[in-house]
């Protein structure tokens, strides 16, 4: 169990959300952690992926320019 200092007006504007959404607020705050608790660990990952995909390409591709086209499409394509 964790305690959590949430100011007042965020926690009455988390209590009218989980009444209109017929949720416990508890339950709704536990749930919009846990979606952005998964869209940062999604985004780290896809970074993390990202900097070793340049780190091998560096050592085959002699091309900047190539290179960097192709991390900018890795990007957009993470980013979408």
């Amino acid at each position: 169990m964790v305690s959590l200092r949430i100011p007042l007006d965020t926690l009455e504007q988390l209590k009218e959300v989980a009444a209109a959404k017929d949720f416990g607020y508890q339950s709704l705050l536990k749930l919009y952690i846990g979606e952005g608790l998964r869209k940062d660990l999604a985004s780290t990952k896809a970074q993390t992926l990202i900097n070793k995909t340049e780190n091998l390409l560096r050592k085959h591709l002699d091309d900047d320019r190539k290179l960097n086209t192709i991390l900018r499409k890795l990007r957009e394509t993470t980013a979408a």
